[in-house]
């Protein structure tokens, strides 16, 4: 693994780095770290440390590599904002290492892999296959992290189902479960953008009996906000016409519930926002940020790893005022006020 590394870095010197031969380095990296990162810390050598904080300082140079890219696919502003997000922690876990407090760091290493599943799930787009470790010793849900933040989502959503059809797991685990069962859909709407693998899946659920308590109120409304777009069909309509009218739906279905129980659509319209954003000729649309904004507030009750601050500060930064800035500086005070 540390050649196949190696010779990546290499050709990317030689051919000039682009966004993707850095993510594919990235993701090796996180491969190697792994097996470190879940073995407990009294069976570690010394040795063995040293070299997992070799190699997670070097994750690190990585992310921070990436932000000197020019060649980013997509110029939605949230794909900058997820990157910092990951650096961020990377550095956190690595401090927490260095000051003894070896498990914490650990753990928290091992959960960056969810910032790379907030970049993966924004949009449609093909699988990567170069990655096949064995992993055996990882639980189910930690197999499906890690194939989610490396791209490869069918194998994500196999294991995601293998851990979420387990009744005796999902009774001691309800809060995990909800999580992951949010990543799953995140993969089938946004990455396959397929409405009857989402209904299949929270229909799967239903029937294994394995819904905790608490969610399934709101998962009998994403069952019928599935065969609604199933009715409509799986083509992916990148308009702002169809960006309005999803996020109103949204809106309504959403009303003042503190539960994520419009999830269904404001992940299809966090899709379409993502899609058109990442048109250059888009990027500067102050209605699209502004309605992009709303849509990872929505999100936002689902731990959805959304930041909405940043479509509304790239909506005001934009030279021309309309009442779409407006809305977004508003949206900014209410923000600022909260916090």
């Amino acid at each position: 693994m540390k050649r196949i590394a190696l010779l990546m870095t290499l050709t990317a010197f030689l051919t000039g780095a682009t966004w993707h031969d850095s993510m594919r380095e990235m993701s090796a990296k996180l491969t190697e770290l792994l097996p470190n990162l879940i073995t407990p810390e009294v069976f570690m050598r010394a040795e063995e440390k040293a070299e997992t904080l070799k190699q997670a300082r070097a994750l690190l140079k990585m992310a921070h590599d990436v932000k000197e890219l020019k060649t980013a696919p997509s110029s939605d502003p949230q794909m900058q904002a997820v990157l910092t997000g990951l650096r961020a922690q990377i550095e956190s876990s690595i401090k927490s290492m260095e000051s003894g407090r070896w498990a914490h760091g650990s753990r928290e290493l091992l959960s960056v892999s969810r910032h790379c599943i907030a970049c993966h799930s924004m949009k449609l787009g093909p699988e990567r296959t170069e990655f096949k470790p064995d992993f055996s010793n990882l639980s189910a849900i930690q197999q499906a992290d890690y194939y989610a933040a490396t791209r490869q989502f069918d194998r994500a959503v196999v294991q995601y189902e293998k851990a979420l059809a387990n009744p005796a797991w999902a009774k001691n685990n309800e809060e995990r479960w909800n999580e992951a069962f949010i990543r799953l859909l995140a993969i089938t709407v946004r990455t396959r953008n397929n409405p009857s693998l989402t209904l299949e899946l929270i229909s799967r659920f239903f029937d294994a009996k394995t819904y905790p308590q608490n969610l399934k109120t709101v998962a009998m409304g994403w069952r019928q906000q599935a065969k609604e777009w199933r009715k409509e069909g799986s083509k992916l309509p990148v308009t702002l016409e169809a960006l309005r009218s999803l996020v109103a739906r949204a809106e309504r279905a959403q009303g003042t519930s503190r539960e994520p129980v419009a999830l269904i659509y404001y992940l299809r319209a966090s899709a379409v926002a993502h899609a058109y954003l990442s048109a250059p000729e888009h990027a500067a649309d102050a209605e699209a940020l502004y309605l992009a904004g709303l849509a990872a507030i929505g999100l936002s009750a689902a731990n959805i790893w959304e930041l909405p601050e940043t479509y509304f500060k790239s909506c005001v930064s934009l030279k021309t005022q309309s009442k779409w800035t407006d809305a977004c500086s508003e949206r900014l005070r209410a923000a600022d006020s909260k916090g």
